[in-house]
């Protein structure tokens, strides 16, 4: 009786081992598999970029383009994100020319790469955000306001947008040729409203 206690303790302590094994292949698999990720999509932020920066007269707010108007202007086909079967976001993704150089933002699901000077792919920051809404109360919240604008009383757009996005639409929607937020008004009454969301640093 007593060796057969003693190997059903090995037979145990060789499961815990076992178990404890494929817990850390787990976690590396699975790391593994989190940094390809990051990297696509910080390929995609980089092909992006290129792609607006080569085609950039074929937009008529050069200083930012929007992801959303380089797929309208069929310069680029949409982004698939690399974290589901969804896009990136195509109304918070841009290019900037900020001073003469060019900035990225790339939004896919819940990850963002922001405002990135792209010189080496290992200086890309990656930030974990969460969807923006208009509660107030959130801890250490980046802030934003975002517009829309009422026909008949009701919202034209689904969504609420950053200025420039927004008038892009509205000109896009309506053939006008608005360069302000304050020229909306003779096509509906424009909304408004401030929006906050958590952002921290992932990578």
């Amino acid at each position: 009786m007593k060796n057969k206690g003693i190997a059903k303790h090995e037979f145990i302590t060789v499961i815990a081992l076992a178990l404890g094994v494929t817990c850390l292949l787990m976690t590396f698999i699975l790391k593994g598999i989190d940094h390809q990720r990051i990297n696509v999509m910080k390929r995609d932020a980089s092909s992006f970029l290129r792609t607006v920066t080569t085609n950039i007269d074929a937009f008529r707010n050069p200083d930012a383009v929007y992801l959303g108007e380089a797929v309208q202007e069929e310069v680029m086909d949409e982004i698939k994100s690399p974290f589901s079967k969804d896009y990136c976001d195509d109304s918070e993704s841009k290019v900037e020319i900020i001073n003469g150089n060019a900035y990225v933002t790339l939004l896919c699901d819940s990850y963002l790469i922001d405002k990135a000077f792209i010189q080496d792919y290992d200086h890309i920051e990656i930030y974990k955000v969460n969807s923006w809404t208009s509660d107030k109360n959130v801890e250490n919240a980046q802030s934003k306001t975002l517009y829309n604008c009422k026909v008949d009383g009701k919202e034209l757009y689904s969504n609420y947008y950053e200025e420039l996005y927004f008038l892009s639409r509205i000109n896009k929607d309506f053939g006008t040729n608005f360069n302000k937020i304050e020229e909306v008004k003779d096509i509906c009454k424009v909304t408004h409203k401030d929006f906050y969301r958590t952002k921290k640093l992932y990578n």
